[in-house]
């Protein structure tokens, strides 16, 4: 069974580009929020329940969920926001530690935001926080994802604070610079991981 690497980091840190460095490397990258669309895509139990909660206000036109819309609620309610994870987590931990279990290398990465706010960090070996000063995080969001300050705060309310992330990190990794600047800083962590628990069969 592969070693589990968590790898998370507030909104707008960079986890997906990430992630993205480290499957080109050929290690296998599980990914909480792919999982998400996965268990809410139409006619999915999830969604059903949701809409009967909200309304068929969370959906787009084409009857997917409207995450950007949801998001907006649960993020200003906490009850809700509540309700929605106890429905959602169970059923996506599930399928990352199954993909996880099917994992052949020595060891996967689980993408998973809300990583220490769910207490999935207490299930890793090992985890990777990938780190930005909340100002720059906020910049990026407006200008690459045209949020809203509101929004962003709203989100990042709801998230663990930069401090809290870091306490738990075995291995930082600082994405306040260009982007150019993350492949570095991914292959001493995979070179670390691999010197650890051995080289990557889809190592490419």
């Amino acid at each position: 069974m592969a070693v589990k690497i968590g790898l998370t980091g507030g909104i707008g840190s960079g986890k997906s580009s990430v992630a993205s460095i480290f499957t080109l490397l050929g290690v296998e990258v599980i990914d909480a929020d792919n999982i998400a669309r996965e268990v809410t895509r139409p006619g999915a139990k999830a969604l059903i329940e949701i809409t009967q909660r909200f309304g068929d206000r969370i959906l787009s036109p084409d009857g997917q969920l409207d995450r950007k819309g949801l998001g907006d609620i649960v993020f200003s309610d906490r009850e809700q926001r509540l309700w929605l994870e106890s429905l959602l987590h169970p059923e996506i931990r599930m399928r990352m530690d199954t993909q996880a279990s099917e994992c052949p290398d020595p060891y996967c990465i689980l993408e998973i935001p809300l990583l220490l706010e769910s207490g999935r960090h207490l299930d890793m070996t090992k985890v990777i926080v990938v780190h930005c000063p909340q100002n720059i995080r906020i910049q990026r969001l407006k200008d690459f994802r045209d949020m809203r300050t509101a929004a962003i705060e709203g989100v990042m309310q709801n998230q663990a604070s930069d401090e809290e992330r870091l306490a738990i990190a075995d291995y930082v990794i600082d994405n306040s610079g260009d982007i150019s600047d993350l492949n570095p800083q991914v292959n001493k962590v995979h070179d670390a991981l691999i010197q650890q628990y051995g080289p990557s069969s889809s190592a490419r």
